[in-house]
This record gives C-alpha cells, structure tokens and sequence, in this order.
C-alpha cells in the first residue's frame, strides 16, 4: 500500500493515474508535471515538433538536429519549426542526408529526401538505366550503365556513336551497337537497310512499294504527302485514304457561298463596298441610283465592319479579326490577308497607317498597316464591349454597347491612354465625330448627342433624339445624321434623318421605311446606302426631308430552308422573302434574284414549276416556271405560322405552328383550296410526306405521325416523344430521322407508321439540329451553330461518330443533290459543300 503524508494535496486531476503534491520519495504513480491534461505525463511517449514536453522529462528534446547538419525533423506543416526550412530531415543521424544536398545517383539512398528523384532513372524509357554493375544498386540488372538517358536508343558508346537523326540507328562505323551500325541516312528519322535504292520522298518513314525499303515499310499509297502511310489515322471525310488500306469515307469540302446578312457598307469613289454574310461584295456606283456589282471575295466570318483607305478595304471579320484586301483593281481583288484579335472585330476605322478595330473581348486593337501585306500584332486597349469605332485627331472614339462612348487618347498608338466613359440611356451600337460632337446610335433611345470639345472630359447631359425602333448605325453628313434603324419589330426597319444643324437641339426624325431590320448606314453624294439585313438599300437624299423610295440590289437575309432542283437554288429567306440562286456551277453562284413574300419564310418546297414557301402568314405559291423572272404569288392564309411545307400529288402539307398540320389542295397552285387542319400536342415546325403518312417535327412532343391517304380527313396523330425539341424530320428506307435541336438526331423505325419503334436511337451532336437530309447511308445535318454534320447511318440501328464541317452562321436546313450539299446557314446565307 502507498504510504501519503498528506492526502488532502496528492492530486490527480487528469486522471491519468499521475499524481502532483505527493511525497517526493513516492515514485510510482508521479509526479505528474501537467494535472490538466491527460495526454501528458511521464508514462507516454515524446511527440515531436509538437512544443509539448508530453513525458514530463526536459532531457527528451521535442526538436532535434542531432547529426548537426542544420535540418531539424520538423517541417512547415508541424507546430513548431525552428529552422524554418522545409521538408523536415528525413533521416537526423546522416548529416549527408537532408532536403539540402543533391541526390546521389545509384547509391541507394534517399539523399535529398524527396522520393520524386529517383536514385536509378530511366528517362528516355528505354529499359537501360544509369546505374551498373559495380552501383550500390542496378535495378535493371544490366550492364554497362545508360550513358545517355536523353536519347532512347541504348549506346555502349555514347561518345563515339554518330546518330544525328536520334533514329536509334548509328552509321555505318562509328562505334554504336554493332548490329544497329547500319543508318544509310542519318538525316532521317526512319530506318532504312537499303538508302540507295529505297524511295521515301515525303520522308514519313514508310517507302513506295517494291522501292527495297525494309520490307514491312514498302507500302506508302501516297509518297507526296507526309501525312498519308499505313501508320497514320484514318480521318473520316477528307477525300483521302490516310493509313493506305484502300477505303476512305466521303468527304465535303466547301466550294461555294451566296447571300447572308448585310452587316455593313462603305462607300469610296465610284466603288461601294457592303457585306453579305461572309462575303465582301464590290460594285460600280457610277450610276448611284443602280449599283452593278463587279466583285466578290468570300472571308473566314461574317463581316460587320468595313473600311477604306487607300488601295485596300480593311474588315471587321467577326472571330477572324482583322481582314484586309487590295483593292487597286476593283474588280479584281486580291486574296486576303489576316491579323487576328484577341475578340469578334465589329468595326474599323484606318487612318495614318494604324487600324482600330472595336475587338469585343479584346477592347479598342490597334494595327499597324504600314505594310498591308504584313500587318504588326495589335497593341489593345481594354474597352468595354467596343461595337463601334470612329478616329479624328489624336482621339478614339468608341460606340461602347452598355458604358456609352468611350474615348481614348491616340495621340502615341502603340501607347494609347486610359479610356474616359460617358454613359447613355441604353445600348451604343455606332458612333460618327464631326465638329465638337459626337453622334451614336443609341438603340432604342435613338440618336445621342454629346459634346466632345473636350475629349478628357465629355459634356454631360446627352441631348437626345427619340426614334422609332433600335438604332444601329449612323453617318453624318452636312447638317444631318442619318441613322440605320432596327425597326420596332422584327423584321421592319428604316433609315431615320435628323437635322442636327443645332446640335443641342436636334430636329424630328423623317422616316423612309425599309424592307427589313438595318444595321449600318453611309451616305455619300446625294446617296444613303443601307445596310438593310434583307440587302443593300440604296435611298435618294438629295432632299434630306423628302428621301425616295428605297432601291433593293441583292437582296438576302437568314437563310432558313433550302430545296434545290435543276441549276437552282431556292431559299427560304427569313425577311426576304424566296430567293432564287443559279448554281449551275456550285463554286460560283450567281447573284439571287428574289420575291418577297407577305411574312417571314421559314420553309420551302418546289415542284412542277412552283415555289411553295411556309410563310408565317400562311403559304405562298410562285410560279418560277423562269427562275430568273419569279412571276405572280398567290396566297393561302393560315390560322398558325407556317413554318416547314411538303407537296406531294396534289396537297401541300403545312407544318402550322400552333395548329399542328395543315393541308391545302393545290390541284390548282394559281387558287389554292382552304385549309384542312389535324391539330397535334405541340408546335408543327416541320414535316415530310411518303406512303399516306404526315410525319411532322412537333417541336416538345416529338414526332407525329398522321395517315393522309385522305388528305381532306386526316387521322389523328401517333406519337413518339423525343428527349428534345423537333424541328426537322425525313423519312427514307423505313427509318425517320428527326432534328431533335440540342438531342441531336433521333432516329425512328416507322417500318409500321401506326406503331411507331421505340426506343428512339440518338446520336448527339455538338450543334442543335435544325434540319436532316438523308441519302446514300448518311445523314446531313443543319447543325445550328455547328454547320453541317455528316452520320453514317448505313445501319439506322447504330449510327456512327459524327463528322463536323463548321460553317460560320447558324445552319437551319439542308438538302443534297448532284453531289453537292446546300446548306441554309441562317445569317450566312447559303453554303454550297463538294461531296467527294
């Protein structure tokens, strides 16, 4: 039994069976030099690096360094760390091992206490490391050592050994592995017995056939082309056989471009410029009134912006940047050359050889153009959202979307100043200086007006001009601003003039209405050319306050719908209305000629000398019996917005939007019959006829399949949903493949129309698809933003990868014929793709 003298101090508070206040000769159980903490008496184990003598003994350090090499065991992540170096010594009785020293190769050790160098390497992986036999270790077991761990070919000799193709085959003679001295051309990187008669011009390591090559190499299909040998990948339609094994997929390949929307337009001299999708068109103005185009070029990306200066056009080509063109012979201009942004380029404006281009994403880039052949990388000011661009003196003015003007000194162009904002009432689309104001179209607050005598600090408040719809883009000339305008509504537009001789208080718009929205303006002589989304308009102001009648030339918009029969082609053209191209040669169309309908088109089908456009007013019938002259249209109203048609016998099958499907007898197309209506589920956005069935893209339901065999009593839909939104539908061989929007193509057995199969198969596609056309095993794919996607569905059950060629506007139908593919690329007008 323990003997206390005084039981009333012997104390274990932690109880952890060590006591405090004890007779000192009383060992056992003390004494305890922590009673608060259980974790710390004498019996347990020091923790180190903790700052806690936890077994009561001074003697036991908590830190150590006990080989004396200036490293102690603790590291950043423990609670104390003296010497404040990290890692912590991995071993404290080798003062030759710690996190200082270098590692010593072959030796077994960890020498700078880092696992991730390794004591043996192997880098190059050829299996021989650079320890041998008389290393502490050689974990290869080989001998002699790697003595060159860079190069993956093995050498005894490293030294002597001449491989200057780094092939792993030394020449003949020069002390390498014997049996690998026999490189007969160390200038390149495959291996050949036989240099001398072995024939590899395109030097891809495989020879042409029978050249005496080593034999299992004497099988390049193509000895021009570096990237075509039985070693490459195969690549699915790009007219090639790549790996030489005698089968290649069909490829497209772009040949051909019409249309698009008119973004903007530029006047110099006799010559005007203006855009068309992706197309810079080039006409004589000569007679103003009557522009006659002369040239064309097509670019990588729509054109918002065009300016020019000198012997060059200089454009603002969206994701492309900076595009610039030699002009000195109009009519025969040269191949573009490129300067890329870090953005989407919407405006430009050249002046004392410097290009500024409004880079939305990148800000106000500045482009030396000295040498237009060689453009300098652009020097950036950060604005933002910079939509438009106009420079006088040693300022840059910039239409800056939601922040209003922005302007930014240019006095020194590779180092321009700090922006200076001045805010408008809503959304700066373009801007025009002249005097001690500038001009910007300010969306739907119209024209705002702003004193600019002081460029550091523009005047405030902006005079304002209402005007009727969203303003666009803006010229101003004498004592007037001309204003390119949206239009309250989609669709309309106008050009708007203001006389601004008192700037503070500008006078009332005049409107001349135009065909559709506008998006820029220049006026030059008694001429205003329009930007109008539907084409150039070209307007008379040689009375300001009296403008004439809009003169259309080329008229286009966004392309919805396609059908092409004979030499032509024909569009659905949005706000345009029927556009007709001749495409006798696919890479050269010719200019459209066009028929506006009532509404906007979405649709098109033609057949026995009509055009039948799915017009959101109902159908329109042309006669395009010339498709060079479309004559009379007749009308069939509808109670929905037509959006797809199909003819078959007699009938034209309307996909009606909210009312489903309607059908319209056209026995006689100059008196179409009155509508037959079958509701369906949802919204009918398309549809295809064959075999006495409807099948119609009904949007959130899927497909709805209808029996016509009476098409004056049709029979109530059959539906298969899909997990998407249809928007186009064909049938062919038994199957229905349906554009499923962001589902990509679904694809149906409709073998029985009544039961439709189920499950639907998919094949997702980067894009939403819009439109489907199907021939010869594939399927061709309006892929929204993604272009034209191409499916293998040989076998419908189990479609293959798709294969993507990008177009540059937004794809909505497509239709193959004659070997070409016609795609109705949305605000990029029509592209025409090669099947090869």
């Amino acid at each position: 039994m323990d003997n206390w003298n005084s039981c009333t101090t012997c104390l274990d508070g932690d109880i952890d069976t060590y006591y405090v206040g004890c007779d000192a000769y009383t060992t056992r159980s003390g004494p305890d030099c922590n009673d608060s903490d259980a974790s710390v008496n004498p019996g347990v184990v020091e923790v180190i690096c903790d700052d806690v003598d936890n077994d009561c003994n001074a003697a036991t350090l908590d830190v150590m360094d006990s080989d004396g090499d200036t490293w102690d065991v603790c590291g950043a992540s423990n609670t104390v760390n003296p010497d404040g170096k990290d890692p912590a010594d991995c071993n404290d009785g080798d003062a030759n091992v710690n996190p200082g020293v270098a590692e010593v190769t072959c030796d077994d050790v960890d020498n700078d206490c880092s696992a991730a160098t390794l004591d043996a390497p192997d880098v190059d992986s050829d299996t021989w490391d650079i320890c041998e036999a008389g290393d502490p270790v050689n974990p290869d077991g080989k001998d002699p050592a790697d003595c060159d761990d860079t190069h993956s070919a093995h050498w005894l000799d490293c030294e002597n050994c001449v491989d200057n193709d780094r092939d792993g085959y030394g020449v003949d003679g020069s002390l390498c592995d014997l049996y690998q001295d026999d490189d007969c051309n160390d200038d390149h990187l495959a291996h050949w017995l036989d240099c001398g008669s072995c024939v590899d011009s395109d030097e891809d390591g495989y020879g042409v056939v029978g050249s005496n090559c080593d034999l299992y190499q004497d099988d390049d299909c193509n000895d021009s082309d570096i990237d075509i040998n039985p070693g490459a990948d195969e690549i699915p339609f790009n007219k090639k056989d790549d790996n030489c094994d005698g089968d290649y997929s069909p490829d497209v390949i772009g040949v051909g471009h019409a249309l698009g929307r008119t973004e903007a337009t530029f006047a110099d001299g006799n010559y005007l410029y203006y855009s068309s999708g992706r197309t810079l068109k080039i006409f004589d103005k000569t007679d103003p009134g009557n522009p006659v185009i002369i040239a064309k070029v097509d670019l990588s990306d729509i054109i918002y912006g065009i300016y020019v200066a000198g012997n060059y056009a200089y454009v603002a080509d969206n994701m492309s940047g900076l595009a610039i063109i030699d002009v000195t012979d109009p009519a025969n201009p040269g191949t573009p050359v490129y300067r890329n942004t870090n953005g989407q380029s919407f405006g430009v404006f050249v002046i004392s050889n410097y290009a500024y281009v409004a880079d939305m994403g990148g800000g106000l880039a500045i482009i030396d153009v000295s040498d237009p052949a060689s453009p300098g990388a652009p020097i950036y000011q950060v604005t933002v959202y910079p939509r438009g661009v106009y420079v006088t003196g040693n300022y840059a003015y910039i239409a800056a979307m939601w922040d209003g003007l922005a302007i930014i000194d240019i006095s020194n162009p590779t180092n321009p100043g700090t922006p200076v904002y001045r805010d408008t009432s809503d959304t700066s689309y373009g801007v025009y200086v002249t005097g001690n104001y500038a001009y910007l179209a300010d969306g739907n607050s119209g024209l705002a007006i702003i004193d600019v005598s002081n460029p550091a600090n523009p005047g405030t408040p902006v005079t304002y001009r209402g005007i009727s719809g969203g303003s666009q883009g803006i010229s101003v000339v004498g004592n007037y601003a001309y204003i390119a305008v949206g239009g309250p509504t989609i669709g309309e537009g106008s050009l708007a003039i203001i006389d601004i001789s008192d700037p503070t208080n500008p006078g009332t718009p005049v409107y001349e209405e135009t065909s559709s929205s506008n998006n820029g303006v220049y006026v030059t002589g008694n001429y205003a050319y329009v930007a109008d989304t539907g084409g150039l308009a070209v307007i008379s102001v040689s009375t300001p306050t009296n403008p004439g009648t809009p003169v259309y030339c080329d008229t286009s918009g966004s392309s919805s719908g396609v059908y092409v029969t004979g030499n032509y082609a024909y569009l659905a053209d949005y706000g345009s209305g029927l556009a007709i191209i001749d495409v006798s040669d696919p890479a050269n169309p010719g200019t459209a000629v066009s028929k506006d309908t009532l509404g906007l088109s979405y649709g098109i089908h033609v057949t026995g000398g009509y055009a039948y456009v799915a017009d959101a007013y109902g159908l329109a019938i042309i006669d395009v019996t010339d498709p060079t002259n479309p004559a009379t249209m007749y009308y069939q109203g509808t109670n929905g917005y037509s959006q797809g048609v199909y003819v078959d016998g007699d009938y034209a099958y309307a996909a009606n939007g909210s009312f489903g499907l309607a059908i319209i007898s056209v026995s006689t197309p100059t008196n179409p019959g009155a509508p037959v209506y079958r509701d369906t589920l949802d919204y009918g956005q398309n549809v295809f006829v064959t075999g006495g069935y409807a099948y119609v893209a009904d949007k959130d339901n899927g497909l709805a399949i209808i029996n016509v065999t009476d098409p004056a009593n049709p029979g109530t839909p059959v539906y298969r949903d899909t997990s998407g939104e249809s928007y186009g539908v064909y049938v062919t061989g038994g199957y229905a493949y349906v554009a499923d929007n962001i589902s990509g193509l679904a694809i149906i057995d409709v073998s029985n129309p009544a039961s439709p199969g189920t499950p639907v198969i998919y094949r997702d596609t980067l894009g939403s698809c819009y439109g489907v056309y199907v021939t010869g095993g594939y399927a061709y794919v309006a892929d929204g933003g993604r272009g034209l996607t191409i499916i293998d569905v040989s076998d419908p059950t189990s479609p293959g990868e798709p294969v993507y060629r990008d177009t540059i506007g937004t794809s909505r139908g497509v239709y193959v014929t004659g070997g070409y593919v016609y795609v109705a690329d949305g605000e990029n007008g029509l592209e025409i793709f090669k099947i090869w």
